[in-house]
């Protein structure tokens, strides 16, 4: 167990302008995916063990240009400490200087988090939610799911959950500068070895391609794991991203996801 002190959390939230793009959230989470995204992925920029077994990873989604950080978590553990971390709403550089005090942090995380922020980053306080030990995780728990993807994600514009989904569904929330996706997948005898696909895709409008920039897409292949992609830049987004599960068997899964409203970014991304 490891100990970080605290600091007080300062929010920076102001009217975006107009770098935000002109098309409305979209809110749509009951779609089935059309023809497959192109593939595109992200630069993976650190990847990271926590204590209580989750795997992170930070992904530079920008192509070469400013940092724009995804952060992918992966566990088939209860993760207490990590989800206290994420419920105070760290940058992608509070979030791993927490998870790896001793480590350099990557530049990409230090340059996105001086373009999102005017604060010095935290120093987070980690302490189990709950006082839940690590064990595993048990998805087949919908109401303790739910409970803990509205602990650790912040109240925002927009929220969907949806549970025992089967199939290929998708959903979009349009030119969000957050968005927070939590997927998980309960125990079944008859689908044990059915492989899943969870992944984050992108567009610049909704009139172009998908483009799918997240490279683990066996996130979901064993069962009770669960699976998290957010973004907490306060940068105004170019893209519109979507949550995208293909299940190929009768195994079910929940999701859920949160996002801020487009307006709502503090920084103006460059177009």
């Amino acid at each position: 167990m490891f100990q970080i002190s605290k600091a007080a959390f300062v929010g920076v939230l102001a009217t975006c302008v107009a770098a935000c793009g002109t098309e409305s959230v979209e809110q749509e989470f009951n779609v089935e995916p059309g023809e497959a995204a192109t593939v595109v992925e992200a630069k993976v920029v650190a990847t990271v063990k926590t204590i209580d077994g989750a795997q992170v990873r930070f992904l530079d989604e920008s192509g070469g240009g400013e940092p724009s950080i995804g952060i992918e978590i992966t566990n088939s553990l209860k993760t207490p400490i990590t989800d206290s971390l994420l419920a105070q709403d760290p940058t992608a550089l509070e979030l791993y200087q927490a998870i790896a005090p001793k480590g350099q942090a990557p530049s990409a995380l230090v340059q996105e988090h001086a373009l999102a922020s005017d604060r010095a980053p935290r120093q987070l306080v980690a302490a189990a939610l709950d006082g839940e030990s690590s064990g595993f995780y048990d998805c087949a728990n919908t109401v303790a799911w739910k409970a803990s993807f509205q602990a650790w994600s912040p109240v925002l514009d927009g929220e969907y959950v949806a549970t025992s989904e089967s199939g290929g569904t998708t959903g979009y929330v349009g030119y969000a500068p957050k968005f927070y996706f939590d997927v998980c997948r309960p125990y079944d005898l008859a689908a044990g070895l059915v492989p899943y696909y969870t992944g984050v895709e992108r567009r610049s409008s909704s009139s172009a391609a998908w483009v799918r920039i997240n490279s683990n897409s066996d996130a979901l292949d064993y069962q009770e794991r669960r699976w998290r992609y957010y973004h907490s830049s306060l940068t105004c987004s170019s893209f519109q991203y979507r949550l995208h599960v293909v299940g190929t068997g009768p195994n079910r899964y929940h999701r859920a996801a949160r996002w801020a409203d487009e307006w709502s970014c503090g920084v103006t991304a460059a177009q």
